[in-house]
């Protein structure tokens, strides 16, 4: 699947997709898709509600739940997608 538009890619075992969701001004979440050896695996998708109020914006938002997400294992993933365009992508740069 992805190997047919990065074929120099070699041993893709995880990727994580990223996307941040808005309910108004003070309610957001961050979500995390998972693929793991070529299979989605749904247990392994999380939720992060957005808990700094003060991040208005899409790319502090991206910012906050990425970080978070990194605290808890510790390990990046082979690929990350971000949901956005280059700005997004340039916030959570590690």
């Amino acid at each position: 699947m992805i190997k047919s538009y990065y074929p120099n890619l070699k041993n893709i075992r995880r990727i994580e997709g990223y996307d941040i969701s808005n309910l108004g001004q003070d309610y957001a979440t961050g979500s995390m898709v998972v693929v793991e050896n070529n299979i989605f695996d749904k247990k392994q998708y999380r939720k992060f509600r957005v808990k700094n109020i003060k991040n208005h914006s899409d790319f502090d938002r991206l910012n906050e739940v990425i970080t978070r997400r990194l605290k808890i294992t510790g390990q990046l993933p082979i690929l990350m997608i971000i949901d956005g365009g280059t700005p997004q992508v340039q916030e959570v740069v590690v």
